[in-house]
């Protein structure tokens, strides 16, 4: 099989690696991502640029960062089987959103798509020109055309833009959709819509890039009439205990490192020195759970039609309601998609789609019932951190 680079591949760099973004997801990868990209602008096949590329590699671990790089850039998309080459594309397990699990999951979430639609027959005058961004199987799509748009643009970058062409065709639609392959910020419109439509709210609220789409969508493809569905997000944030059991599936704690050396004989204290994700997605039904030491409180809204810079700070002070120790912040979002139409991804709603994004705290916070402390939010880079402090 001869591969080659994917229809939308985008890489940033960052402190010591690269974030390659593709239409299946993204993945981390070393210097070494930039030449594997390189070596693919043409059709090729993998032994010839794994041979290529591996001539002047000092050691095995650079061969096997080359080889595992390649691996992650397939999984992703970012390399694709070019055109005429033995093999099908769907002979590369689909990931992220090409795979049909991640439609699944939120088909069934019946309240948001539900959401949706309901703010789309709320929105869309008759006869008005409509872009989806970031369609999935079309499902907003054609709910658009069934609300009486004249013309939906209907945009995917991931491997399920063919297989929402299908099912916009199967349900009488393809007519008025016209189904575009890419990134929203990489094409162009013939005309100017009266509706921007975008179901890119992810766990974290912002990871799914809705400041940037959005942005774009507004100075380039809106009527400055447009509505935007969704407008606003009003993001919270929790102050609360994370149980010391999910504290160990992630960090390396003195109860963890203390039962290791009694397994292996090898003192692991100096693991504590090690660096451990701050940030991890957990189940709502879980986080619901756990000992809440602050209300859920307003950090900030974000007006989409207004926002034009994706890096954001948000703070807020909360107000202890329990004497204890929060070692983490829950962010959540409350999604207004139209003045009377709301979603949240908070963890009282156990029944959607979304994961609670929490956020370790580095130092703890010592909390008592009444004291305030100051929660910001930084979006900086495409990366989320949160910071708390007594006030």
């Amino acid at each position: 099989m001869l591969l080659e680079l994917g229809r939308s591949v985008r890489i940033e760099r960052r402190q010591g690696y690269f974030v390659v973004h593709a239409s299946g997801g993204r993945c981390n990868c070393g210097d070494v991502a930039v030449a594997v990209l390189g070596a693919f602008a043409r059709p090729t096949s993998v032994a010839a640029a794994v041979a290529a590329l591996g001539r002047d590699l000092p050691s095995k671990q650079a061969w096997l960062a080359l080889t595992s790089a390649v691996v992650s850039l397939v999984r992703i998309g970012a390399l694709v089987p070019a055109e005429g080459s033995p093999g099908r594309a769907a002979d590369l397990v689909p990931t992220g959103f090409a795979a049909a699990s991640a439609h699944v999951r939120m088909l069934d979430d019946h309240q948001r798509t539900q959401a949706f639609i309901a703010a789309i027959q709320s929105s869309v005058r008759n006869g008005a020109t409509v872009v989806d961004i970031g369609t999935g199987t079309g499902v907003l799509a054609i709910a658009a055309v069934r609300a009486g748009a004249s013309k939906v643009y209907a945009i995917e970058a991931s491997g399920m833009a063919p297989t929402a062409a299908r099912l916009i065709a199967a349900n009488g639609a393809s007519d008025r959709v016209r189904l575009i392959e890419g990134w929203s910020t990489e094409i162009e419109l013939p005309e100017r819509v009266d509706l921007v439509v975008g179901e890119l709210i992810g766990n974290d609220p912002f990871d799914e890039r809705i400041v940037e789409s959005f942005s774009d969508a507004v100075e380039r493809f809106a009527k400055p009439s447009a509505l935007l569905v969704p407008g606003e997000i009003d993001v919270f944030a929790q102050l609360v205990a994370v149980p010391g059991e999910q504290l160990e599936l992630r960090t390396c704690t003195g109860a963890n490192t203390a039962r290791w050396q009694r397994s292996y004989g090898i003192d692991f204290s100096e693991l504590a020195q090690a660096r451990s994700p701050q940030h991890f997605l957990a189940s709502p039904r879980d986080v619901a759970r756990w000992r809440s030491v602050s209300e859920r409180t307003l950090l900030g809204t974000v007006v989409l039609r207004t926002q034009r810079n994706a890096d954001l700070q948000l703070e807020s002070v909360l107000v202890g309601t329990a004497a204890g120790t929060a070692n983490g912040v829950v962010i959540s979002a409350d999604i207004k998609l139209t003045p009377t139409v709301r979603l949240s991804t908070a963890s009282t709603e156990p029944t959607n789609n979304w994961k609670s994004s929490v956020h370790l705290i580095r130092e703890c916070v010592p909390v008592t019932d009444g004291c305030p402390v100051t929660v910001t939010f930084e979006r900086l880079g495409g990366s989320s951190n949160v910071l708390a402090r007594k006030s």
